[in-house]
């Protein structure tokens, strides 16, 4: 008897250049992990305040932390890979013109206007579907 399938394919996982960060409870206590790759120019500043815990506490208008969509109560965890614990993410950031900030954004929640539409719409095609397939079933009498 021959085997139509001799082995089994044995796949390789290719790297990805995808940053992931740990960020551990974090995650699931509806935080979610946001790289941002930003360039500020010499004598220009990022446009944003922080406390002393590293949340961002306010983002200028037209500022390039603005156009970047940093955003109040996010949480600076790394600047450049380097973590901010124990650290002033502002003097940190103070230091240097390229930047891939790390920071911690508390997920958006589901439900409201967006979510009840795309809901209504997918109920709406999944009728349709069931439509269809009753009518693909019905015997002719």
């Amino acid at each position: 008897m021959m085997r139509l399938f001799q082995k089994r394919a044995s796949h390789q996982r290719l790297e990805s250049g995808d940053q992931t960060h740990e960020i551990g409870a974090n995650e699931s206590a509806g935080m979610q992990a946001v790289v941002i790759n930003v360039m500020v120019p010499a004598g220009q500043k990022l446009g944003c305040e922080f406390n002393a815990a590293n949340y961002v506490i306010s983002v200028a208008k037209n500022s390039i932390a603005a156009m970047k969509d940093i955003r109040e109560e996010d949480l600076i965890v790394q600047i450049n890979g380097v973590g901010t614990d124990g650290k002033s993410a502002e003097e940190m950031i103070a230091t240097e013109e390229t930047l891939a900030i790390t920071l911690l954004r508390k997920r958006r929640a589901t439900g409201g206007r967006g979510a009840s539409e795309a809901s209504s719409w997918t109920d709406g095609m999944a009728m349709g579907a069931q439509d269809a397939v009753h009518k693909d079933t019905k015997l002719e009498g």
